[in-house]
């Protein structure tokens, strides 16, 4: 679960553990699984020209076409981005605001995984802000209220 920049490290851990099972087992690793599931508050994937990208890249901006910066841009040749979620039978969920700096990184994000497999729920909320659920905004708490015990039980089907 994350929200913001927690929901990017969320991605970032699935998509370190899914190159970890790439790799192998060997005398020296061991096979420690994928995540089961992700809870994503108003994540912010790594910009699709926000202000916020150059404040963070600027000492490295070879970080910018990272996939573990940058989770929902696009990889070298077109690879896919989240075969590691497909191949685990990882399920996303998304709450975004539509006020939200961030809405159509979170909209993309959601239209990229569903068009790669993964079993995206996308909760979108007319006028909301960034990060509502941490406001304890009411919608975004119905909201939640609502469709995280449905997403929870969803993991073991």
């Amino acid at each position: 679960m994350g929200d913001s920049a927690g929901g990017n490290l969320a991605l970032a851990l699935a998509r370190y553990l899914g190159e970890l099972a790439e790799r192998g087992v060997s005398e020296r690793t061991k096979n420690i699984g994928q995540v089961g599931g992700m809870i994503l508050y108003s994540d912010y994937v790594g910009g699709f020209g926000n202000a916020g990208v150059a404040s963070h890249t600027r000492h490295f901006p070879s970080l910018l076409a990272s996939p573990y910066f940058s989770p929902a841009l696009p990889l070298p040749k077109n690879a896919p981005r989240f075969k590691h979620l497909v191949d685990a039978g990882v399920k996303v969920y998304i709450q975004t605001g539509t006020a939200e700096l961030l809405y159509s990184e979170d909209l993309d994000l959601a239209r990229d995984m569903k068009r790669e497999g993964v079993d995206v729920r996308l909760r979108e909320l007319e006028g909301e802000i960034h990060a509502a659920i941490l406001f304890r905004r009411e919608r975004a708490m119905r909201a939640s209220e609502k469709d995280i015990p449905e997403f929870w039980n969803s993991l073991s089907q």
